[in-house]
């Protein structure tokens, strides 16, 4: 029997895919929410720029901001 208040707290974007790796149940589905979202591919795309354009001063602090964001 459970004792306090039965509400799970939500898992942000990094926990669950944590949680996802660790338990590698491909049937396991995470519930993320649209900003955490936006926020990932805003970082993918930095990164992507950096790894396939040419670097520049601009895009190594936009990659950098994007990364320390919590």
């Amino acid at each position: 029997m459970r004792s306090g208040n039965a509400t799970k707290a939500k898992l942000g974007l990094w926990q669950c895919l944590e949680q996802l790796a660790r338990e590698k149940n491909p049937r396991l589905v995470a519930l993320i929410e649209i900003g955490d979202a936006r926020h990932l591919l805003d970082v993918r795309a930095a990164l992507e720029d950096l790894a396939l354009g040419v670097v520049s001063k601009a895009k190594v602090a936009r990659a950098r901001k994007l990364l320390a964001h919590k």
